[in-house]
């Protein structure tokens, strides 16, 4: 199925990805984010990101999220763990 190490790394970079590239450019107004009308930017994204306080809600909604998933994956890791008798 695939190591744990692999799965942790990857839910790891999308969080990392996520806010460095596209919550923290946008809040800091940096040049090539999408509130500077970046062409790698969806047209929602772009449109919702407009003020600090949308900006500031996508980073809330993504971090809730983010927690609820690894949330989710701490207890299934612990309950495989549990019934393999490890």
């Amino acid at each position: 199925m695939g190591s744990p190490e692999v799965y942790d790394s990857i839910v790891g970079y999308a969080a990392y990805a996520y806010i460095s590239w596209l919550c923290l450019p946008m809040i800091e107004n940096r040049p090539g984010s999408c509130t500077t009308g970046s062409e790698y930017c969806s047209p929602l994204i772009r449109v919702f990101s407009k003020t600090i306080f949308n900006q500031v809600v996508l980073l809330v909604v993504f971090s809730i999220l983010y927690l609820w998933i690894i949330w989710a994956y701490i207890k299934v890791r612990i309950i495989t763990t549990w019934a393999a008798g490890l």
